[in-house]
């Protein structure tokens, strides 16, 4: 919040993949104006501590594969790109996306 403006945004949910306890952000946005100013930051670091803090053991998301701002930004704080999902998106060219992961 700025002033009482939303300027950024992390939604997750909690989920059991296979055997294992996740934590997978749905979305994470930065009204552009407040950008590079540590809010992405500090939205990711708030959802490690809730995944931390729920004893989950791995964080996912996907990402457009043409997304270099996004996976260089996930790649700064630990995620890495484990797969890439054909035809994931289907209103985006390209459709293609990276899964990554932050193991905890």
């Amino acid at each position: 919040m700025s002033d009482g403006i939303c300027v950024g945004v992390v939604c997750c949910k909690f989920e059991i993949v296979g055997c294992t306890k996740t934590l997978y952000i749905m979305s994470l946005g930065v009204h552009p104006l407040y950008r590079c100013r540590g809010i992405g930051a500090e939205l990711v670091a708030f959802a490690i501590s809730k995944a931390v803090s729920h004893c989950v053991s791995v964080i996912r998301l996907h990402v457009q594969v043409n997304n270099f701002d996004a996976i260089h930004f996930y790649s700064k704080r630990g995620f890495s790109i484990v797969e890439t999902v054909h035809n994931y998106y289907h209103r985006c060219t390209p459709a293609d996306a990276h899964v990554m992961h932050k193991f905890l």
